[in-house]
């Protein structure tokens, strides 16, 4: 289970005003393991404030830096096969 990572950090928020801090947890490792920023402060916060764990900060402070590695060297990829000069004559 993955999806957006702004929509996982924006469910987190939503989760924390209710008080689900759990859930709100949750949502916001999964966003900070996709590589949001923001949801790495977030688990910080909720830490700092006695509702996250060490091991979860500690997850996120991992999984953000590998995911924007991740990202990095996907951006530098290009498909194979595609010759994009002439993209209409390869639909047909």
């Amino acid at each position: 289970m993955q999806g957006h990572a702004q929509s996982r950090n924006n469910l987190g928020c939503i989760e924390g005003r209710k008080g689900n801090y759990d859930r709100a947890v949750k949502h916001f490792l999964i966003s900070a393991r996709m590589g949001h920023k923001g949801s790495v402060g977030a688990v910080k916060m909720v830490f700092t404030n006695g509702y996250a764990t060490k091991e979860q900060y500690a997850d996120a402070l991992k999984g953000y830096p590998d995911a924007v590695e991740e990202r990095k060297a996907m951006i530098g990829m290009k498909p194979r096969g595609l010759d994009t000069r002439n993209i209409a004559a390869q639909i047909v």
